[in-house]
């Protein structure tokens, strides 16, 4: 089981507003710029071997994986030459602390 919590911090997928990794919760869950469609743009999204795309946002996230691969965490917006900011988590995998 892994297990992402939002600590702090905030990122930007456009200059201007910062946003926790919850994202913009006013944009379209629809945003073309979404790589995750249904997940607001700019929220934290995870993938494990780039295989199974998933929206973690700011709660406490918890996901029973079948397979061992990495994990990749990122910003939900595909045009990232102008996102800016960084976020702190914690996560763990099967209850022992991720370094």
């Amino acid at each position: 089981v892994i297990r992402i919590q939002y600590l702090d911090g905030y990122w930007s997928p456009w200059p201007g507003g910062y946003f926790s990794a919850e994202g913009d919760t006013s944009s379209s869950l629809d945003d073309p710029s979404n790589v995750i469609a249904g997940c607001h743009h700019a929220a934290l999204i995870g993938t494990i071997s780039l295989k199974e795309y998933f929206c973690v946002g700011t709660n406490d996230f918890s996901k029973k994986v079948e397979n061992s691969g990495v994990l990749y965490l990122s910003i939900n917006d595909t045009v990232r030459n102008d996102d800016s900011g960084s976020i702190n988590l914690s996560i763990t995998v099967n209850g022992i602390p991720a370094h």
